[in-house]
Protein backbone atom coordinates (compact mmCIF):
# COMPACT_ATOMS: atom_id res chain seq x y z
CA UNK A 1 0.00 0.00 0.00
CA UNK A 2 1.70 3.77 -1.11
CA UNK A 3 0.20 5.26 2.08
CA UNK A 4 1.56 8.99 3.11
CA UNK A 5 3.64 11.81 2.01
CA UNK A 6 4.80 12.40 -1.25
CA UNK A 7 7.29 14.76 -2.58
CA UNK A 8 6.59 16.47 -5.88
CA UNK A 9 9.18 19.10 -7.66
CA UNK A 10 7.86 20.64 -10.16
CA UNK A 11 10.13 21.96 -13.10
CA UNK A 12 9.25 25.59 -13.94
CA UNK A 13 11.39 26.27 -17.23
CA UNK A 14 9.83 28.30 -19.83
CA UNK A 15 6.68 28.77 -17.60
CA UNK A 16 7.40 31.78 -15.64
CA UNK A 17 4.36 34.32 -15.62
CA UNK A 18 5.42 37.65 -16.79
CA UNK A 19 8.76 36.77 -17.14
CA UNK A 20 11.40 36.43 -19.56
CA UNK A 21 9.74 35.67 -22.66
CA UNK A 22 8.28 32.68 -24.77
CA UNK A 23 11.33 30.99 -25.82
CA UNK A 24 13.55 32.06 -22.16
CA UNK A 25 14.11 29.42 -19.78
CA UNK A 26 14.32 30.66 -16.59
CA UNK A 27 16.33 28.36 -14.93
CA UNK A 28 19.15 30.28 -16.95
CA UNK A 29 18.56 33.28 -14.67
CA UNK A 30 19.12 31.76 -11.66
CA UNK A 31 21.79 32.65 -9.75
CA UNK A 32 24.06 30.18 -7.76
CA UNK A 33 22.46 31.01 -4.76
CA UNK A 34 19.10 30.40 -5.93
CA UNK A 35 19.95 26.87 -6.69
CA UNK A 36 21.28 26.46 -3.84
CA UNK A 37 18.72 27.06 -1.51
CA UNK A 38 16.13 25.23 -3.85
CA UNK A 39 17.99 22.31 -3.48
CA UNK A 40 17.95 22.73 0.68
CA UNK A 41 14.69 23.10 0.28
CA UNK A 42 13.86 19.99 -1.51
CA UNK A 43 16.61 17.98 1.00
CA UNK A 44 14.66 19.46 3.70
CA UNK A 45 11.43 18.08 2.87
CA UNK A 46 12.69 14.76 2.10
CA UNK A 47 14.57 14.66 5.69
CA UNK A 48 10.98 15.40 7.36
CA UNK A 49 9.18 13.15 5.17
CA UNK A 50 11.88 10.30 6.14
CA UNK A 51 11.88 11.27 9.69
CA UNK A 52 8.57 10.79 9.69
CA UNK A 53 8.46 7.59 8.22
CA UNK A 54 10.60 6.28 10.96
CA UNK A 55 8.78 8.05 13.92
CA UNK A 56 7.51 5.23 16.24
CA UNK A 57 4.96 7.20 17.61
CA UNK A 58 3.40 7.85 13.77
CA UNK A 59 4.05 4.37 13.04
CA UNK A 60 2.18 3.22 15.73
CA UNK A 61 -1.04 6.09 15.10
CA UNK A 62 -0.90 4.26 11.47
CA UNK A 63 -1.37 0.45 12.75
CA UNK A 64 -4.09 1.50 15.39
CA UNK A 65 -5.66 3.22 12.17
CA UNK A 66 -4.86 -0.44 10.50
CA UNK A 67 -6.73 -2.55 13.88
CA UNK A 68 -9.62 -0.23 13.87
CA UNK A 69 -10.27 -1.12 10.12
CA UNK A 70 -11.01 -4.90 11.09
CA UNK A 71 -13.81 -3.64 12.89
CA UNK A 72 -15.64 -1.63 10.23
CA UNK A 73 -17.73 -3.52 8.39
CA UNK A 74 -19.10 -3.38 4.32
CA UNK A 75 -22.09 -2.85 3.44
CA UNK A 76 -23.96 -4.83 1.18
CA UNK A 77 -23.01 -8.46 -0.29
CA UNK A 78 -18.90 -9.17 -0.73
CA UNK A 79 -20.03 -8.98 -4.35
CA UNK A 80 -22.02 -5.64 -4.52
CA UNK A 81 -18.84 -4.43 -2.01
CA UNK A 82 -16.40 -5.16 -4.90
CA UNK A 83 -19.01 -4.14 -7.54
CA UNK A 84 -18.69 -0.53 -6.36
CA UNK A 85 -15.68 -0.52 -4.85
CA UNK A 86 -14.23 -1.06 -9.10
CA UNK A 87 -16.87 1.39 -10.37
CA UNK A 88 -15.86 3.74 -7.61
CA UNK A 89 -11.95 3.68 -8.64
CA UNK A 90 -11.77 2.05 -12.07
CA UNK A 91 -11.23 -1.34 -11.92
CA UNK A 92 -11.01 -3.43 -15.13
CA UNK A 93 -13.22 -6.42 -14.77
CA UNK A 94 -10.12 -8.92 -14.33
CA UNK A 95 -9.06 -6.58 -11.56
CA UNK A 96 -12.07 -6.67 -10.17
CA UNK A 97 -12.10 -10.80 -9.86
CA UNK A 98 -8.77 -10.70 -8.72
CA UNK A 99 -9.70 -8.03 -5.80
CA UNK A 100 -13.11 -10.51 -4.99
CA UNK A 101 -10.95 -13.47 -5.31
CA UNK A 102 -8.32 -12.09 -2.67
CA UNK A 103 -11.04 -10.45 -0.70
CA UNK A 104 -13.04 -14.52 -0.11
CA UNK A 105 -9.80 -16.05 0.02
CA UNK A 106 -8.13 -14.11 2.79
CA UNK A 107 -11.45 -14.24 4.97
CA UNK A 108 -11.53 -10.77 6.18
CA UNK A 109 -14.70 -8.99 5.03
CA UNK A 110 -13.72 -5.91 7.10
CA UNK A 111 -12.34 -2.87 5.66
CA UNK A 112 -9.11 -3.61 6.13
CA UNK A 113 -9.63 -6.89 4.20
CA UNK A 114 -10.86 -4.90 1.02
CA UNK A 115 -7.90 -2.58 1.84
CA UNK A 116 -5.50 -6.06 1.47
CA UNK A 117 -7.58 -7.79 -1.36
CA UNK A 118 -6.63 -4.66 -3.51
CA UNK A 119 -3.49 -4.19 -2.58
CA UNK A 120 -2.68 -7.94 -3.39
CA UNK A 121 -4.39 -7.47 -6.58
CA UNK A 122 -1.31 -5.30 -7.80
CA UNK A 123 0.75 -8.30 -7.52
CA UNK A 124 -1.31 -9.57 -10.24
CA UNK A 125 -0.89 -6.97 -12.90
CA UNK A 126 1.45 -7.15 -15.34
CA UNK A 127 2.25 -4.04 -15.48
CA UNK A 128 4.52 -2.19 -12.84
CA UNK A 129 3.03 1.39 -13.57
CA UNK A 130 -0.63 -0.13 -13.04
CA UNK A 131 0.69 -2.09 -9.89
CA UNK A 132 1.65 1.49 -8.09
CA UNK A 133 -1.41 2.96 -9.60
CA UNK A 134 -3.41 -0.04 -7.60
CA UNK A 135 -1.16 0.66 -4.69
CA UNK A 136 -1.90 4.12 -4.34
CA UNK A 137 -5.38 3.36 -4.26
CA UNK A 138 -4.81 0.83 -1.83
CA UNK A 139 -3.32 3.88 0.20
CA UNK A 140 -6.29 6.36 -0.64
CA UNK A 141 -8.51 3.63 0.56
CA UNK A 142 -7.07 3.40 3.44
CA UNK A 143 -7.52 6.93 4.43
CA UNK A 144 -10.86 7.21 3.28
CA UNK A 145 -12.13 4.19 5.65
CA UNK A 146 -9.98 5.84 8.54
CA UNK A 147 -11.93 9.30 8.26
CA UNK A 148 -14.83 7.57 8.54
Amino acid sequence: MIHGSHIRRNHVGRALVGGFGDDANAEEYFSDNTRRLDDAALWSKVSDVLEGSVNEAKFQALVAKAQALTNVGLPGTVQETVEVTARDYGFSKAEADSILRHFIEDGDLSAWGLVNAVTRTAQDSDSYDRAVEIETIGGAMFAEYSRN
